[in-house]
């Protein structure tokens, strides 16, 4: 329930995690330190959330920096591996030693070690040292009294225009959140603020919420959800509101690096385009997708035999792969496709669900032919697209992932209850923005309007 500490020390000597301590304190930065031991190590030990890593590099007796031995770097891209969550943020590595020298021998094992020695992810983002000596009497522990040790952090941290304006950002959603919870606290009268009134209030003004949420009767039913759904557009806009320096614009303005190319490389497209627009929730602190949620793509819940697609959607493997829909007749480029299906609806539908079958459409997954940059496998296909398809970006599809698109086809619909569509496999699901697109386009093909005349 509690924010993990963003700044973590590792150091086997006490004293100088004392002095360490001590010097950040005296500018209000808490820190989580752990006195190593050899015998122990940092069994056990995980910190998510970690921002900032002062860690001393002579940790083990006798390990050394030898000749072609790399002893002390290797204990400490052991520690890395065990203590880094990858499902956590960036953070920078401070080498908080008396042995600054060492620094960019450091940063070149770092660089050289593959992903079977330490996941990329688990790596700092940048690297630098600072001298224990010139903050703290390595004897005593006393803080210099000269020394500013914040700010020499901050001043190698933001070295990086790109990671300054990532840590802003952070900061503002920090500031946003403390802003998101105080508006809800303000809904609590100012006469119910008593120890006793303080929390029944409270739990009024979040039922409320999640009747906002989920419907006057359905509060219940997943308030974590349904108070999501009134809070997260708050956040959103706290998010945007937030800026206390001033200098927002300024730092984006420095990290972005422009590209000479117009256009962004398929395979890049497809990354970026993902990450905007499908959750595929694979952190283990991410809620499952359940295949009933909106915009869950899910696997087709039966065998695609011409029978079962008959039964369910009146055509065959045939005519789906045919040019009059899908317009794949190659067999090698059709192993590569894989038929899914989409829930479709309005987003009001999944906040505040009424009795009845969910709409699920008929998607086809399908991957860029292999060295075909931009083009897709179905050449004839991308010159006249049907009015019944509705295409997404570039997104990465498939096992493995590779450059594709998925085809939703607007004409091909099944209807399951939540029932039914509980015992199905969710792959992933489409984002609001994507999945709105998609039933925007359902609604305009179902209520396109027509007239008959001689």
């Amino acid at each position: 329930m509690f924010l993990p500490s963003r700044v973590v020390i590792i150091d086997d000597n006490l004293t100088h995690i004392d002095g360490l301590l001590n010097a950040l304190r005296s500018h209000q930065i808490d820190a989580h330190a752990v006195h190593f031991k050899e015998e122990t190590g940092v069994d056990g030990l995980n910190f998510p959330g970690m921002r900032v890593l002062f860690i001393d590099l002579h940790l083990v007796t006798g390990a050394g920096v030898g000749a072609g031995g790399n002893n002390d770097f290797a204990v400490l891209a052991s520690i890395l591996d065990q203590i880094v969550d990858v499902d956590s943020g960036p953070y920078i590595l401070i080498l908080w030693t008396q042995h600054p020298d060492q620094f960019e021998g450091l940063n070149a094992y770092l660089d050289q070690l593959q992903d079977n020695s330490l996941d990329v992810r688990k790596k700092p983002v940048a690297t630098f040292s600072l001298r224990k000596g010139d903050y703290i009497n390595v004897v005593s522990g006393d803080v210099l009294p000269d020394s500013n040790l914040p700010n020499d952090v901050m001043e190698r941290m933001t070295a990086n225009p790109q990671m300054k304006a990532l840590f802003s950002w952070e900061a503002d959603v920090s500031a946003a959140m403390d802003a998101t919870l105080r508006s809800i606290i303000d809904l609590v009268p100012g006469d119910q603020r008593t120890t006793e009134d303080f929390g029944p209030a409270l739990g009024k003004v979040l039922f409320r919420l999640s009747q906002a949420g989920a419907g006057k009767d359905r509060a219940f039913e997943d308030p974590r959800s349904s108070v999501n759904r009134v809070l997260v557009p708050v956040l959103a806009d706290r998010i945007s509101e937030h800026d206390p320096e001033g200098a927002s614009s300024e730092y984006w303005n420095e990290a972005l690096v422009e590209d000479p190319a117009r256009s962004a490389p398929v395979a890049v497209q497809a990354a970026i385009n993902s990450a905007i627009h499908v959750s595929s929730a694979t952190s283990v602190h991410s809620k499952p997708i359940r295949p009933v949620d909106l915009g869950a793509v899910v696997d087709l819940p039966f065998e695609p035999t011409d029978e079962n697609l008959i039964a369910s959607f009146g055509i065959n493997s045939e005519l789906i792969r045919s040019n009059k829909l899908f317009g794949v007749e190659n067999d090698a480029e059709w192993e590569n496709c894989r038929l899914v299906l989409v829930q479709v609806g309005a987003s009001c539908d999944h906040a505040q669900p009424n009795d009845g079958p969910l709409m699920y459409l008929l998607g086809i997954e399908w991957p860029f032919t292999e060295g075909a940059g931009d083009h897709n496998l179905r050449e004839n296909k991308s010159i006249k697209k049907k009015l019944l398809e509705c295409r997404t970006p570039t997104l990465l599809v498939g096992d493995p992932p590779r450059p594709g698109k998925i085809s939703v086809f607007l004409n091909l619909g099944m209807a399951a209850t939540r029932e039914e569509a509980e015992g199905w496999h969710a792959r992933y699901r489409f984002r609001d923005e994507l999945i709105s697109y998609i039933t925007q386009e359902y609604a305009r093909h179902i209520s396109r309007p027509g007239i008959v005349s001689l």
